[in-house]
C-alpha cells in the first residue's frame, strides 16, 4: 500500500477518456484503463502505473486498485500471483504476459 499526503491534483484515464481529481472532489468510482496515474504535489509530479482497476474517490481518500483476494488455502498457488500484482487484471492469460514483460527487464 502506498500512501501520499499533500496531492493538489490527480490524473488518471478511465473509458471516459482522461479525468482528473482535485481536493474536495465529489465521490467518484470508476474503472481506470491501464496506464499512468499522476500525482501532483506543488511542483513535484509522482507517477504510478496501473494495469487498470477499480478507482474510488471519496471523503479526501483515493484508493486505487482495491480489491479483496478471498482464496481457499489448497488453492494458494493458482491466487498468490494475484496477490503480488494488487492492480493487474485477474484475467490469468494477461497476468503472465505482464509479468514476463515485467520480469524480463529485471536482470535475475
Amino acid at each position: 500500500m502506498l500512501e501520499f499526503s499533500g496531492i493538489t491534483a490527480l490524473t488518471a484515464s478511465d473509458a471516459s477518456g482522461q479525468f482528473g481529481v482535485l481536493p474536495a472532489h465529489a465521490p467518484l468510482h470508476t474503472l481506470l484503463l491501464p496506464g499512468l496515474v499522476v500525482c501532483k504535489s506543488g511542483e513535484k509530479h509522482t507517477y504510478l502505473a496501473t494495469a487498470g482497476g477499480p478507482f474510488i474517490c471519496r471523503d479526501g481518500i483515493v484508493n486505487i486498485g482495491g480489491f479483496c483476494f478471498c482464496f481457499e488455502p489448497s488453492n494458494l498457488p493458482l491466487h498468490a500471483f494475484q496477490v503480488m500484482l494488487p492492480f493487474g487484471t485477474m484475467d490469468p492469460v494477461a497476468s503472465v504476459k505482464v509479468a514476463r514483460e515485467v520480469w524480463g527487464g529485471v536482470a535475475a
